[in-house]
């Protein structure tokens, strides 16, 4: 999902509650340029709630998230996503005269089996390998082989 352009999803009131805006989306939500995703109440009511479930959630150019009301009580923002890149300052659950809401991020944990594990015991020993490929043939000017590590090849061969 893309909002660009000063785009909006909104589920405000002037006088009333605010509305609540719930987002189910795979892939990832993408903010620009000063677009808004806003439950709010600007009158005595209460700011409605926003739910994202997102792959990731993206947030750049003054574009915001928030569930902010006046008279009321703020809503509270939920999000569920694999990475949040948002100002800190940008996600806002608030009230001028009633108690602000919450703001809850959970992120995709890390668990054993979604990351990589070398067996650091089946090191193969690249010397030994080496060594013996590399024999010398009788009658045969002998050559070498040099392991430097992971540094890579210098750019001048006399350095």
């Amino acid at each position: 999902m893309f909002l660009n352009q000063q785009s909006s999803l909104l589920a405000s009131s002037i006088l009333g509650e605010g509305g609540n805006i719930s987002l189910q989306i795979s892939d990832r939500l993408l903010l620009r340029n000063n677009s808004h995703i806003s439950a709010s109440s600007q009158g005595n009511g209460n700011s409605g709630n926003i739910q994202i479930n997102s792959g990731l959630l993206l947030g750049v150019e003054d574009s915001q998230i928030n569930a902010n009301a006046f008279g009321g009580n703020g809503g509270n923002i939920l999000i569920n996503t694999q990475g949040l890149f948002f100002a800190p300052n940008q996600i806002t659950a608030s009230s001028i005269l009633g108690l602000s809401g919450n703001v809850a991020i959970s992120t995709l944990e890390i668990s054993p089996k979604n990351t990589f594990v070398s067996s650091v015991d089946n090191f193969v020993q690249v010397d030994a390998i080496v060594a013996n490929s590399c024999l010398a043939r009788r009658n045969a000017m002998q050559g070498s082989f040099v392991v430097t590590g992971s540094g890579g090849l210098s750019k001048s061969p006399t350095i």
